[in-house]
């Protein structure tokens, strides 16, 4: 695949994914559009919802056993850190 294909035509995207052959070489299975791959005797259920994680105690022991001056430099660094920097 052409990386200069990327920015320049969305199509050639997926002509060149369902070409037939899988990143390793070997054959890749056929696939359906999202229109025809339901049909009408299968049904989707919605996916399941995780209960809630509470942090705040885990929150409130970290920050309790930190100086003022530790607490401030780990949530800086959590900060860059969750931003990417």
């Amino acid at each position: 695949m052409d990386p200069s294909n990327l920015t320049k035509n969305p199509s050639a995207i997926i002509s060149t994914t369902t070409s037939g052959k899988g990143m390793n070489g070997v054959a890749a299975a056929p696939t359906q559009p999202p229109s025809t791959a339901a049909t009408g005797s299968q049904k989707m259920s919605p996916p399941s919802i995780a209960p809630r994680l509470e942090v705040q105690p885990y929150h409130e022991t970290l920050k309790g056993s930190l100086t003022k001056e530790n607490w401030m430099a780990y949530t800086e660094a959590l900060n860059k850190f969750l931003r990417g920097m």
